[in-house]
């Protein structure tokens, strides 16, 4: 005859049992999927919108994407092919990047001409008078320190402190 034992470590505590994670994720893949196309779907209205953008504050973003494209189709048609349907499929999540770039390049290019003005702004100086280098190194006198009688009284450890 056979026994057959069945172990549990922790004891079994959750009222559901195995089943109250695996309706809790599937609870969040369903959350996370609406918001994920809520999202896709005011990224897909405001797609022309974020191109147009793009184009007014850097329109080498844009040109720089079809060089790229071009490039990968020129060395790997089958990736270049996949790349342009994905950059179809995937046009709002494409024109936003598109957009970032732009407005990224736009923001680092005026920081730079900040810097730039920064470093050839010259600041008003004051003109200091010299003074005679004849003063100028003549130390004041010092006295000596009066010097201390030493008492030799007990070790050198205990001299130490005096």
């Amino acid at each position: 005859m056979t026994v057959y034992k069945e172990f549990s470590v922790g004891g079994n505590q959750r009222p559901m049992g195995n089943f109250g994670p695996i309706i809790g994720l599937i609870l969040f893949l369903v959350i996370a999927y609406f918001v994920i196309k809520g999202l896709f779907t005011i990224l897909a209205i405001a797609a022309p919108f974020l191109l147009l953008l793009a184009a007014i504050l850097d329109h080498t973003v844009i040109i720089d994407f079809g060089k790229f494209i071009f490039k990968m189709l020129k060395e790997n048609p089958i990736f270049g092919l996949v790349a342009i349907v994905l950059t179809i499929v995937g046009y709002p999540v494409v024109f936003g990047y598109l957009f970032a770039k732009a407005w990224m390049r736009r923001r680092m290019k005026k920081y730079g001409e900040q810097v730039q003005k920064e470093r050839n702004r010259y600041d008003d100086y004051e003109e200091v008078k010299e003074e005679k280098e004849e003063d100028f190194l003549i130390l004041p006198n010092v006295q000596k320190p009066l010097e201390v009688k030493k008492t030799e009284t007990g070790s050198d450890y205990e001299n130490l402190f005096k």
